[in-house]
C-alpha cells in the first residue's frame, strides 16, 4: 500500500450528478459514474471527484468534474461548492469491490496510530486521474478523508 500523506485542498467547485438514499443504495453509485462519463463534453473540466456526505441513516453522493470557471449547469446535473479543508489522502489500487480494506486500513489502524480524526461534518472525496483504468485490479484511485 502506498504510504498515506496530508494534504490541503483549497474550496472548489464540482457539478455532476447526484443521489441522496440510505446505504442500501449505494449500489446505484456505478451507474452514476457511467451517466455522467457519457456527458463529460457538456462540463469544461479540471479533475474528476466522487464526493460523498456521510449521516448516520443516508448519504449523499456527487460523481462530478471540478471546473475552473463559472460553467453553466447542464441539464439534470447539480453545482456544489467544497469548502477548503485538510485531508488524509489514500490510494486505492485495485477493484472497488475491495474498497473496504482501504478503509479499515485508514479508519482502524492509520488514524489512530496518527492521532488524527475525521471530520464528519465535510464530505469525503474520490479523485479518479489517469491512474483510474476502469473497474479492474491494475487501476488505482485517491480517497481524501477530511480531518479535524
Amino acid at each position: 500500500m502506498t504510504e498515506p500523506r496530508i494534504a490541503e485542498k483549497a474550496a472548489f467547485t464540482v457539478i455532476g450528478l447526484e443521489i441522496t438514499g440510505p446505504y442500501q443504495e449505494m449500489e446505484r453509485i456505478p451507474a452514476l459514474w457511467d451517466s455522467l462519463i457519457r456527458r463529460a463534453d457538456e462540463v469544461k473540466f479540471i479533475d474528476t471527484w466522487g464526493v460523498s456526505w456521510d449521516r448516520e441513516q443516508d448519504f449523499t453522493y456527487i460523481a462530478a468534474f471540478e471546473i475552473c470557471d463559472q460553467s453553466p449547469i447542464p441539464d439534470d446535473m447539480v453545482q456544489r461548492n467544497v469548502a477548503a479543508q485538510r485531508y488524509a489522502v489514500f490510494t486505492h489500487h485495485g477493484k472497488v469491490e475491495n474498497l473496504r480494506n482501504t478503509f479499515e486500513y485508514a479508519y482502524k489502524t492509520w488514524l489512530p496510530e496518527n492521532g488524527l480524526q475525521r471530520n464528519y461534518a465535510a464530505p469525503f472525496l474520490e479523485l479518479y486521474d489517469e491512474r483510474w483504468q476502469g473497474n479492474t485490479d491494475e487501476s488505482s484511485f485517491e480517497i481524501w478523508l477530511p480531518l479535524k
